[in-house]
């Protein structure tokens, strides 16, 4: 009998059968999760009910693994094939559904762990650094030529999704200025980041500003949100005219910083909007997963917690706890 992780009640975890899975809806699959991996909204979903409609609720928001059954009208997907992506919020689990449009194809040269880490995080830095809701950059296939160059800063470059926004936005020719802690500042280097500053540094703001040729950066990609989003704001060019941009993923929506005067906050970064999300799918298909599978682009650094779905519980503790650093957290299930 197939088995998931059940949250029953707030703080209250279990790993369940729950019954063979429901013939697919039309549009959707089934996937045979090979890993999953673990996103902040699944702590904050077990530990406080954030996002849960009702108990005994289900996590998991990225897996890799292989189709296991094809709902009607879907064409693009068939039995066995390797996918990764977004489910419908049920990943921890041996078996798990989602929309068509929300998987894609693994790159051969990726294993199923490092796959299972790219789905919301590589959407999340599309969306936050290409979209029309975003910074609006050119594209990576555009590739464009400056003159002069072009700065893009990335906070929290050591983070899934800022290391994802490191390598997108170099790929598109832009100079990336990136923080992160020390310790993580020659990897990345190595993502595609020009110049890295400690974000703890006392003048980090003006040595981010100098390093940018004296304060040339309009635009930031903010993925740790709390005072790192007003931080952002003060390193870029402040310009009433022409006004610079932070977009954050994580940004106190209901009491945003105070931006400088010259400085605009965009609203947060929502994958989970339709119109964003088929703007992130065309970018993956179009061009992104073309650039994993040859290595121009890399995936996050995977920590496997040990203990499939028995280790989920503390899986979502260790991301929770905030020690976590410069890697994602995977569980395996076959």
């Amino acid at each position: 009998m197939p088995k998931a992780f059940v949250v029953k009640e707030i703080n209250k975890f279990a790993v369940e059968d729950v019954g063979e899975p429901p013939a697919p809806a039309d549009g959707h699959v089934i996937i045979k999760v090979k890993a999953a991996a673990v996103n902040p909204v699944d702590y904050k979903m077990a530990r406080t009910g954030y996002f849960v409609k009702s108990f005994p609720a289900r996590l998991g928001i990225d897996v890799s693994g292989t189709v296991s059954a094809v709902g009607p009208n879907v064409t693009q997907f068939k039995l066995g094939d390797e996918v990764f992506g977004r489910p419908a919020i049920d990943g921890f689990s041996e078996y798990a559904t989602a929309p068509a449009s929300g998987i894609y194809r693994k790159p051969a040269n990726l294993t199923h762990e490092q796959a299972s880490t790219l789905g919301c995080g590589v959407s999340t830095a599309i969306i936050g650094l290409f979209a029309d809701s975003g910074l609006k950059l050119a594209r990576p296939k555009e590739h464009r030529k400056w003159f002069a160059p072009e700065w893009v800063l990335v906070w929290g470059a050591s983070s899934s999704v800022g290391a994802y926004a490191v390598q997108l936005a170099a790929a598109a020719g832009y100079s990336v200025i990136a923080t992160a802690s020390a310790k993580h500042h020659d990897a990345v280097r190595k993502l595609g980041a020009v110049h890295v500053v400690d974000y703890s540094r006392p003048d980090a703001i003006e040595e981010l500003k100098k390093l940018a040729g004296g304060g040339r950066c309009r635009t930031a990609f903010d993925a740790v949100g709390g005072s790192a989003t007003r931080m952002c704001a003060d390193a870029l060019r402040a310009d009433t005219d022409r006004p610079s941009t932070v977009v954050s993923i994580a940004a106190d929506v209901n009491n945003p910083p105070q931006m400088p005067e010259g400085v605009q906050l965009l609203p947060r970064v929502n994958g989970f909007d339709p119109a964003s999300h088929s703007f992130a799918s065309q970018v993956m298909n179009e061009e992104v997963l073309e650039y994993f599978a040859a290595g121009r682009l890399a995936p996050n650094k995977v920590k496997v917690v040990d203990g499939g779905l028995d280790g989920v519980a503390h899986a979502l503790e260790l991301s929770s706890s905030g020690k976590v650093s410069g890697e994602k957290l995977v569980v395996v299930l076959a």
